[in-house]
């Protein structure tokens, strides 16, 4: 029931009228409205892009989006994704790079994330080998890479190299040169790697 979910009545919650009866609310046969969340800031702000972007925005969103869902406290990526789909939690985490990337660590509440592109523009991805290779690379990939993968909070070169096999550590070095040699002193959290060549 709605009204013991709110706290309040059936009385309280259901007004009397002639749709609804008050005891039973027995007219409520679609989505009722319980509450209104307050509304602050500037609601939109003209874009470059030409789509109306609700403000504020997450940190880290792309300026190639054309949707847009508000963050609630206790969101996660994963939840964000899946009701709002089609999406997966990459592009989610990929469209708002400040989430905190697999982690979903640095969701902020009250603020706007992307949940969709505009059609055709690209931005996701960039063909600079002819092979689309998702933004940005890590420093010092190799130009033919065809493989790639995101370095997450917490990754290590063994650790890429491991779940993303059958590479060996020595080949993710050689293919991703800017992560500092052995000791992967330089690896980049929020970036992409190359973990196949072509």
């Amino acid at each position: 029931m709605i009204w013991s979910l709110q706290g309040c009545s059936s009385v309280e919650c259901c007004p009397s009228t002639e749709a609804v009866d008050p005891r039973r609310c027995s007219g409520l046969v679609t989505y009722v409205c319980i509450a209104l969340l307050p509304v602050s800031g500037t609601p939109t702000q003209p874009n470059p892009n030409g789509v109306p972007t609700p403000m504020p925005t997450h940190p880290g969103m792309v300026t190639n989006c054309n949707k847009f869902v508000r963050v609630h406290a206790g969101d996660t990526c994963d939840g964000i994704a899946f009701f709002n789909g089609p999406i997966d939690t990459e592009d989610f985490v990929l469209w708002n790079s400040g989430a905190g990337g697999r982690l979903c660590n640095t969701l902020q509440a009250d603020t706007y994330a992307c949940i969709g592109l505009i059609p055709g523009s690209g931005s996701q991805t960039q063909p600079w080998n002819g092979i689309a290779t998702p933004m940005p690379t890590h420093p010092g990939i190799v130009g033919n890479c065809d493989k790639f993968t995101r370095v997450n909070p917490g990754d290590t070169c063994d650790i890429i190299s491991f779940f993303n096999g059958p590479i060996s550590t020595a080949d993710f070095i050689r293919w991703n040169a800017g992560v500092g040699g052995q000791e992967c002193k330089t690896l980049q959290v929020g970036t992409y790697v190359c973990i196949g060549v072509a």
